[in-house]
């Protein structure tokens, strides 16, 4: 790979880790007691 090929596997990883952070943000604090779960 050379050039813009090696940003794909960053921006698969950048964009994975953004997805993980808004699902825990949106749906990873209790409803009741507000706090995050494991």
């Amino acid at each position: 790979m050379e050039g813009p090929e090696l940003l794909w596997p960053i921006w698969g990883v950048a964009l994975f880790g953004a997805t993980i952070a808004y699902y825990y943000r949106r749906r990873g604090t209790c409803k009741y007691c507000k706090q995050v779960l494991e």
